[in-house]
């Protein structure tokens, strides 16, 4: 049953997450693609170390959850600043984008993109339900570098960019 209720928590938090969708037709692929994929490893995380004890969750599958965590949280930092900070102009183009959006395009967006999301999230799930004793491997520690190398890489770059646009906002009009 533990299994089974913490699948339904992760379709629960992606359906949460992008339900920022309603505030603005593209956060569905925005913000409410970090939120949902933030809340389904911050609800593992919760679930699998705090309330299922009889379920043994190995260190390198809280790394990997925790690492998409800390993505979800910059994913979402990044896109919550380009639209209000540097791209104010960008804010007023989803408004335009928002006006033209009926409600049945909206549910039928949060639908997909919350499924979608959720099947996204499915191999942190299933390596947080995994036993313990099961062995990551070479490409599995490797992957784990790689996301850790990619997290890095990216925050450098959005930190860049943003700098750049900060300095040269005229360019971007």
């Amino acid at each position: 049953a533990g299994k089974c209720m913490t699948s339904f928590g992760v379709v629960v938090m992606s359906v949460a997450g992008t339900g920022m969708g309603f505030i603005s037709f593209l956060y569905f692929l925005s913000l409410g693609y970090a939120a949902a994929l933030g809340l389904s490893s911050a609800f593992c995380l919760w679930a699998f170390n705090t309330q299922q004890s009889s379920i043994l969750v190995s260190n390198l599958s809280n790394v990997h959850t925790s690492f998409v965590l800390l993505w979800a949280v910059r994913m979402f930092a990044f896109y919550f600043h380009r639209e209000f900070v540097n791209w104010p102009q960008w804010h007023k183009s989803i408004k335009e984008a928002d006006a033209k959006t009926t409600l049945e395009s909206k549910i039928m967006a949060w639908m997909s993109c919350s499924i979608f999301y959720a099947l996204m999230f499915s191999p942190c799930l299933f390596r947080m339900q995994a036993d313990a004793n099961i062995n990551w491997g070479f490409v599995g520690k490797s992957g784990i570098a790689l996301q850790i190398f990619g997290l890095a890489l990216e925050s450098i770059a959005d930190a860049q960019k943003a700098s750049f646009k900060a300095r040269r906002a005229d360019a971007f009009d």
